[in-house]
């Protein structure tokens, strides 16, 4: 307990933050579909029994204008085509299934938006996106139709969930030129499509387009029974055709096998929409938008089969027609209306990751610091996640740690090579001021790839806007193998052969070992690491030691001083000689200083009885016997004053 109260103490003075709170901030912020720019919310007003997934139509103008009803206008924000157009649910993130019925581009396009939620006993508010100039269309009719029925016959390919095939006397039937192609080329041949299912047809809209200008009759039928024959012998059904023999528009029935044509009249056009709309047990029929007839549903049950057909009953009336887009969506007589739109909205700003200051060294099995600063314009109660994702040196191992807002608790999100250690009792959050927050990962890293290790950042806030920063070489993986201890005072010669030994520093320290690569940094009063040692080594001032062939050199008189390779043997001349004789290092380098002095001045006395030579001479020893740190250079200066008046008096 003690060592971690220490350890949040480091931290606390390590990073200079204030004391950690918890900000009673709300976020404001709405969410955002990621990666559109802009968005107008629309209320769509409640009918009675509309439920859920309701169909809504909107037309969407490329250029400028007032918004109302079902027309709302994207400002030249959206693209030409309007493929970056989508519709949201009141979450504001969750995406409703839409159908683009038409389009010109540049001008508008007409769309059908199955809205989630109830609209039977309140109102609901949607969200349209644009402005994502590289989105394409995610328009889908089946997805948006009424009980996923829907057909658009453009993929070539006959939906084998919807469609069983009838063909009669060498009929065909094929989806090609994104059309439903009927091919009856002989007199007596028909072609269609049936349902693989029933359905119950009650608050529904059927809408076919059909091109009729060649074969005899092409339509759509309801009928109670499935069959592989001609639909129009069975013996209960709705029908509603375009006929070429008369060219005629037919709504027909057929109860218990007695036939009713309920309406006949010249077909306005050979290209048109014929529809079937059902509300409750009334039935209505549609040529384009005007409605041919209406009654009530006569039939022993509205769960039907729904057909597709074709056929050719003259020699005159033989060749290829076709049907196009099966639209069927959900209807009660009094629909849902529009309500307001809002005004055009662009996205609130995304966190940002400011900064990562990470311990420069991770030692194997030892815990260390990766330390996020991030900032958030919706202020620090809008943040969900924060995570790093830690790779060792060339990918070989990857690890991910998280922090979340909600719970204020970090956790491991992944580590296949099982390789860190999370402490999340110390790791950290620590509150910097509204809109920033300091998150403190303490982990320790137990295998892997040794070497420089990068990380990955990502902060995502509630509104799921995300920033991401790639930190290279942010931190090195190292290992250490230190088994003996070592303690210094004052200006001392030391050598250290092996790199056996633990270290902890006080004051400002900068460590460099190149073979191990690994760089250290201590900036705070007081850093201790232990991995697996048995004894702790302090220094005590301002060191810098360097590595030299796996042998350390180290002497302090303030700053450290480095030696040539070549020297080593003479800088450990006192550690040597204290080792054999006993006494202090200081002792053993006063001892070699004077005896150097004495030979390399004693023959010059002898031989040239010179006084001035044999001064120069020992301030040279001297001086070199400082330079290798034997001792300091106050001392060399009372020990060079005694040989001048020693010499001086030897030699007068």
């Amino acid at each position: 307990m003690k060592l971690k109260s220490l350890s949040i103490c480091f931290l606390l003075i390590f990073l200079s933050l204030i004391p950690l709170t918890s900000p009673l901030f709300v976020s404001s912020n709405p969410s955002w579909l990621t990666g559109w720019d802009y968005r107008k919310s629309h209320v769509i007003n409640y009918a009675t029994g509309s439920g859920t997934n309701y169909q809504i139509k909107i037309t969407v103008h490329y250029g400028s204008g007032t918004d109302g009803d079902d027309d709302v206008y994207l400002n030249s924000h959206c693209r030409t085509d309007f493929g970056d157009v989508r519709f949201t649910d009141n979450d504001e993130t969750t995406l409703l299934e839409y159908f683009m019925i038409s389009k010109t581009n540049s001008d508008n396009a007409v769309f059908w938006v199955k809205v989630k939620d109830s609209l039977s006993s309140q109102a609901v508010t949607i969200y349209i996106y644009y402005g994502k100039s590289d989105a394409t269309t995610s328009s889908n009719i089946q997805k948006a139709s009424w009980n996923l029925a829907g057909d658009d016959f453009n993929d070539n390919s006959r939906n084998t969930t919807l469609w069983d095939t009838i063909l009669i006397n060498g009929g065909l039937i094929n989806e090609t030129n994104q059309h439903l192609e009927y091919t009856c080329g002989a007199s007596g041949r028909s072609a269609g499509y049936e349902s693989v299912g029933n359905n119950i047809f009650t608050n529904v809209t059927i809408q076919l387009l059909v091109h009729h200008h060649i074969i005899s009759e092409n339509g759509i039928f309801l009928v109670l029974t499935k069959t592989t024959t001609d639909p129009g012998l069975e013996a209960n059904w709705y029908r509603l055709i375009l006929s070429n023999n008369d060219d005629k528009y037919y709504v027909q029935r057929k109860v218990s096998g007695s036939l009713t044509t309920v309406y006949s009249g010249a077909w306005s056009a050979s290209e048109n929409n014929l529809t079937i709309q059902i509300s409750g047990t009334t039935i209505k029929f549609f040529e384009g938008s005007t409605q041919r007839a209406s009654e009530t549903w006569a039939l022993s049950s509205q769960t039907c089969y729904l057909y597709i057909y074709g056929r050719s009953g003259a020699p005159a009336e033989v060749g290829t027609d076709w049907a196009d887009l099966l639209w069927i969506r959900k209807y009660v007589a009094t629909e849902p209306t529009h309500g307001a739109w809002g005004n055009e909205e662009t996205p609130p700003a995304s966190p940002t990751n400011d900064a990562c200051d990470s311990t420069t060294t991770f030692p194997l099995n030892l815990y260390a610091w990766v330390n996020m600063t991030v900032s958030d314009p919706q202020l620090v109660a809008d943040l969900k996640t924060v995570d790093i994702q830690v790779n060792t040196t060339g990918d070989a191992q990857t690890f991910t740690l998280r922090w979340t807002q909600a719970t204020n608790v970090f956790s491991e999100v992944s580590d296949t090579s099982g390789i860190c250690v999370l402490d999340d009792s110390i790791s950290v959050r620590v509150n910097i001021d509204a809109d920033t927050d300091k998150i403190a990962f303490y982990f320790k890293i137990t295998g892997g790839t040794f070497g420089q290790c990068d990380v990955k950042a990502t902060s995502i806030d509630d509104s799921d806007h995300t920033d991401i920063n790639m930190y290279s070489n942010e931190f090195i993986f190292a290992n250490f193998v230190w088994t003996l201890a070592e303690s210094w005072t004052g200006a001392l010669l030391v050598g250290v052969t092996q790199w056996n030994f633990v270290e902890s520093w006080t004051g400002s320290i900068f460590v460099g070992v190149t073979n191990w690569r690994i760089v250290e940094t201590w900036l705070s009063s007081i850093n201790s690491y232990v991995i697996d040692w048995s004894f702790v080594e302090s220094w005590i001032g301002s060191i810098n030691p360097r590595e030299l062939g796996w042998m350390l050199v180290e002497f302090w008189i303030g700053n450290f001083v480095k030696l040539p390779s070549e020297r080593i043997f003479l800088f450990d001349l006192p550690t040597m000689l204290s080792a054999v004789i006993g006494g202090s290092v200081f002792a053993s380098g006063l001892l070699l200083t004077l005896l150097a002095v004495l030979a390399v001045t004693l023959p010059c006395i002898v031989f040239t009885k010179s006084k001035n030579l044999s001064c120069v001479l020992a301030f040279i020893v001297m001086a070199f016997a400082v330079y290798l740190g034997w001792f300091n250079i106050w001392i060399a200066i009372i020990i060079g004053l005694l040989f001048i008046l020693f010499y001086w008096k030897v030699l007068t």
